[in-house]
């Protein structure tokens, strides 16, 4: 009997499919869906962005399975063409074996599990600890290198959005597209949090505890490591900044200016253009974003100058 398919194995090759067109009328209720959901984004772009982002994931777990089959079809057609001889004493070193093994790791790694042959269990190890993540929708802008509040990251925001998230049976499904189909997600997977707060209203304690998780999750998510790096210098240079040091208007100040720039560098990424390095401070920015604050500060005293004479001319 011939043997099948390794299990994890890529079988469709990933170059020969092509997106659907969700213009169609068999994609009306899709789009309608989504437009529910997610008012001010095309849905017709939106299905696309998804099938591309699963597809080029596809083809990147693609590239590396072939590469180790190419190794190890030159290494076995290298022994193949060894002379007849004397058996050498002792195992003898095949490094593109090895290597071609690291490979198809690396082509499982990236499928997800397909069958119960696929689950490894570490018999008699009971788990450590269960820490606190982020919702679906804040990991799936993560994933796509788009722009997310970092309030989905603090603690106020994973206890709001886990526990307004409902339960299973009373929760209202979506449909969205994946690399092999149309798959089925809970709505509130699909939309902002309507507790969510923009990083400029935040203080900054909150944003600098928040950045824990989110590097833990960029780096979970599979981001290059030099981002990874270029994120950690970020927060690090803005938590020693000298404005951290003057008060609440400094604090308000370089929370302006992470949610300015950190929303200006995703925004280039998401338009595939070329971005800034975010762990150079500019100065410049920071001054503009100090004279937002200020503004900020002039503007809520006014408010309150105002309110505090209309109390005065109604008693």
């Amino acid at each position: 009997m011939a043997d099948g398919p390794a299990p994890g194995r890529i079988l469709d090759n990933p170059y020969d499919k092509r997106c659907p067109d969700y213009t169609t009328d068999g994609y009306q209720a899709v789009r309608d869906i989504i437009l529910a959901a997610l008012p001010d984004v095309d849905p017709v772009t939106h299905l696309q962005d998804i099938w591309t982002a699963e597809n080029t994931r596809e083809k990147a777990a693609w590239d590396a399975q072939e590469e180790a089959d190419r190794i190890l079809r030159q290494q076995q057609q290298q022994q193949q063409q060894q002379p007849q001889g004397e058996p050498q004493p002792g195992p003898q070193p095949q490094p593109q074996l090895a290597q071609a093994d690291q490979l198809h790791a690396a082509v499982a790694q990236q499928l997800p599990a397909t069958s119960g042959l696929d689950i490894k269990i570490a018999k008699g190890k009971a788990i450590d600890s269960v820490t606190s993540t982020a919702c679906p929708y804040a990991r799936e802008r993560l994933k796509n290198y788009k722009y997310i509040d970092i309030w989905y990251f603090s603690e106020e925001g994973i206890r709001l959005t886990t526990t307004t998230r409902g339960t299973a049976g009373c929760e209202g499904l979506g449909i969205v597209p994946s690399a092999d189909g149309i798959q089925l997600r809970p709505t509130h997977d699909l939309k902002p949090s309507k507790f969510a707060i923009a990083d400029e209203y935040l203080d900054w304690p909150t944003i600098s505890q928040a950045r824990h998780l989110f590097l833990q999750l960029i780096a979970e998510l599979g981001w290059r490591p030099d981002i990874i790096q270029m994120f950690h210098e970020f927060f690090y240079k803005l938590d020693g900044h000298e404005l951290g040091q003057t008060g609440s208007s400094g604090r308000a100040t370089l929370a302006q200016y992470e949610a300015t720039v950190r929303r200006k560098w995703h925004d280039l990424v998401e338009r595939r253009q070329e971005t800034f390095d975010l762990a150079e401070i500019s100065a410049t920015v920071m001054y503009q974003c100090e004279r937002i604050v200020t503004k900020r500060i002039e503007l809520a005293r006014d408010q309150k100058e105002v309110e505090r004479d209309t109390q005065v001319c109604f008693t």
